[in-house]
């Protein structure tokens, strides 16, 4: 278990994540979750998440992911798109990549818990059972 992941770590475990949601039949759409918002913020963990997505952008040409983001504009792209007109992801996010996993537990379960009440069943696969770092 990894409780604060590098950067690199990062864009090996959406890289992995990816994979999963390929074969399940998904195509992979990556959110890179922080407190920071597309640069609003230079705290270590938003550099982190920049970083992250550098590397992807390098090392996974093809993958639809950007962020630094807030968790609402992973999953509303009208919301996104008020901010950052050119994203490149479009849709809903369909794979959180948090920058920790103090964060990771905490959207998981705040998920979870939507899930039932405020969220339609099929706007996320729903692929883990609990958050997993590698």
């Amino acid at each position: 278990m990894n409780l604060d992941p590098s950067a690199i770590e990062l864009a090996e475990i959406t890289r992995l994540a990816a994979e999963q949601l390929c074969d399940f039949g998904l195509v992979p759409k990556a959110a890179l979750l922080s407190h920071s918002n597309f640069g609003t913020s230079d705290a270590p963990s938003a550099l982190k998440m920049r970083e992250t997505l550098a590397l992807l952008h390098e090392r996974m040409p093809g993958l639809e992911v950007d962020g630094e983001m807030h968790g609402d504009c992973a999953l509303d792209e009208s919301a996104r798109n008020a901010i950052l007109a050119n994203s490149t992801l479009h849709g809903s996010a369909n794979l959180l990549v948090c920058p920790n996993l103090d964060s990771a537990n905490i959207a998981y379960n705040l998920l979870k818990s939507a899930r039932g009440t405020m969220w339609r069943s099929d706007r996320f696969s729903w692929v883990a059972r609990r958050p997993r770092t590698f």
